[in-house]
C-alpha cells in the first residue's frame, strides 16, 4: 500500500497565516494510499491495435467507510481471446482532493501515480484466457486522518480515477508478489508525482524505476472512487465506486458505512 500526506495548494488570495496552519495540520494527520488517467471520453490510443482483451475490477473485501476516511481493496481479472504478449497490468492513477473551509474558500491537492502488477495465466487452457494477480496481491485504496483536520476544514471531496491496461514493463523494482511503482507511462504524459511518504513501505526497500513498453491502451478500463464528507453534519460520509469508461466491467464491493 502507499501513503501520502495531502499538502494543500492555494487557489485564492486568503491570508497566508491561515493557509500555513492548515497546511501543517493536513500534512501531519491525513494519510492517503493505494496499492496502487484519463476521463472516460479521453481513453487514448496506444501503441497496439489489439483490443481482444477486457479487464474486470473486483472488490476483494467490503469497503469500510467512516467519517475518518475509507479503505477499499480490489483485485483484477483480465480475459483475452488468446495469450497476451503483455505481462503486466499498468495503472495510471490521478487524484484530486478538495478541502472546503468555513470562510467559503477551497484548497486543492492533486497527484498522479503510475504502477504495475505482474499478471499470471490462471486458467486451464480454455477460451477466453484468464489472467490474475499473484496469490495474496491486492490493490488497496485508502484514506485516513480526516478526524484530525483543523476545525476550519468543514468538508472534504476526494475524486480518484484509475486507467488500467496491459503492457510490458522493463527494469522495474517489483516486490515478491509482483507490484512496482513506476516513474511514468510509455508516452510520458502521466508522471508519478507522489513523494517519499507515499507508499513508504515500498519505497524504503524498492526504487521507483522502470520503463513501460508494448502498451495496449485501447482495451483499457477506467474506474473511479469518490468520497465526500461534511465534517460537522450528522450524516455519514458518502463513498462510491463506478466504472468510468473503456472496456471491461467493475464488480463493486459491498460498502460498509461504520459509525467510528
Amino acid at each position: 500500500m502507499q501513503y501520502a500526506s495531502p499538502l494543500l495548494r492555494r487557489n485564492n488570495g486568503r491570508t497566508l497565516r491561515l493557509a500555513t496552519l492548515v497546511f501543517l495540520a493536513v500534512f501531519a494527520f491525513t494519510i492517503f494510499g493505494c496499492s496502487t488517467v484519463a476521463p472516460a471520453s479521453d481513453v487514448p490510443v496506444g501503441s497496439s491495435l489489439d483490443t481482444s482483451y477486457q479487464i474486470e475490477v473486483v472488490g476483494a473485501a467490503p469497503a469500510e467507510v467512516t467519517r475518518d476516511g475509507f479503505d477499499a481493496q480490489f483485485t483484477f481479472r483480465v480475459f483475452a481471446l488468446d495469450e497476451l504478449s503483455q505481462t503486466c497490468l499498468v495503472q495510471e492513477l490521478t487524484q484530486r482532493a478538495v478541502y472546503e473551509f468555513a470562510d467559503g474558500h477551497e484548497e486543492v491537492r492533486e497527484f498522479a501515480l503510475v504502477e504495475a502488477f505482474k499478471l499470471r495465466l490462471a486458467d486451464d487452457g480454455s477460451v477466453p484466457r484468464r489472467y490474475e494477480l499473484a496469490p495474496g496481491q491486492r490493490d488497496r485504496h485508502f484514506l485516513t486522518g480526516l478526524s484530525d483536520l483543523r476545525p476550519e476544514v468543514t468538508g472534504v471531496r476526494i475524486d480518484r480515477k484509475v486507467f488500467a491496461y496491459v503492457a510490458n514493463v522493463n527494469n522495474a523494482d517489483f516486490t515478491k508478489r509482483g507490484f512496482a511503482q513506476l516513474p511514468r507511462n510509455e508516452r510520458g504524459d502521466v508522471v508519478t508525482t507522489v513523494g517519499r511518504g507515499f507508499n513508504a513501505s515500498y519505497q524504503r526497500s524498492h526504487q521507483t524505476r522502470g520503463e513501460v513498453i508494448s502498451t495496449n491502451r485501447l482495451g483499457g478500463l477506467v474506474y473511479r472512487m469518490t468520497y465526500h464528507l461534511l465534517r460537522f453534519g450528522d450524516g455519514p460520509a458518502q463513498f462510491t465506486v463506478d466504472r468510468g469508461g473503456g472496456f471491461g466491467r467493475v464488480v463493486k464491493p459491498e460498502i460498509l458505512v461504520l459509525s467510528r
